[in-house]
């Protein structure tokens, strides 16, 4: 019984740090038949760990291999992305990536290339550094209008800014919340999560002290 109450103990905080990342609905595009997730997190992550945390999830950072799968994300997910006032790049990360060799972009899945959608004077490599991470930006900052950008994505910082994103968009090969797949929770299920959580360490906490009192 010990051993059970530590590794719910044990669970429970887990659940604390998972639930840095926050989920949206799931969107499903008719057009490909893939779904798509947006994940958000306050503190801002490093592409590698946005690349890590969607592969956890069931899925991938998402692909945008064409005009209708781009649009589809701007309608849906870039319309409910609200970057307030955090000072971190109101930024989705996506699926690209030229870190293997500067200035060719591939795709985490293998797709082909064949579609993009930069904003102007985009990838450019800015402050004179190589800015190997593909990212969606939100309409409004500067001179993007949700189209791409080539970020950093790596912890840096310059002129004491962060340059991580908020968040990523995570895409499915088929419903994340059917039975047997990996679902990933609702907002209002990780608070339901991280309340249970708090009670089941209450629970570890309390049978110690009951413990200790008998002993006595």
């Amino acid at each position: 019984m010990k051993k059970l109450l530590v590794a719910l103990g044990i669970a429970a905080l887990s659940t604390g740090a998972m639930a840095q990342n926050v989920g949206s609905s799931v969107f499903y595009n008719s057009d490909n038949g893939h779904y798509y997730q947006m994940f958000t997190n306050a503190s801002g992550l490093t592409w590698d760990e946005a690349s890590s945390a969607a592969n956890g999830y069931g899925g991938y950072l998402a692909t945008l291999t064409n005009s209708q799968e781009n649009s589809f994300i701007v309608d849906n997910i870039m319309t409910i992305f609200n970057p307030g006032s955090s000072v971190l790049a109101p930024a989705l990360y996506l699926g690209g990536t030229d870190r293997v060799s500067e200035g060719t972009w591939t795709w985490v899945t293998g797709e082909n290339w064949d579609y993009t959608n930069f904003a102007g004077g985009e990838p450019n490599n800015a402050y004179g550094a190589d800015q190997d991470f593909l990212q969606i930006v939100k309409a409004g900052h500067i001179w993007f209008n949700n189209n791409w950008d080539d970020g950093y994505g790596d912890g840096r910082i310059y002129n004491g800014i962060n340059q991580n994103s908020l968040g990523f968009v995570v895409e499915y090969n088929s419903n994340p919340t059917a039975p047997g797949n990996n679902a990933v929770p609702e907002p209002s299920e990780w608070a339901a999560m991280g309340l249970l959580g708090t009670g089941l360490l209450g629970l570890v906490v309390s049978g110690r002290k009951k413990k200790l009192g008998a002993a006595k």
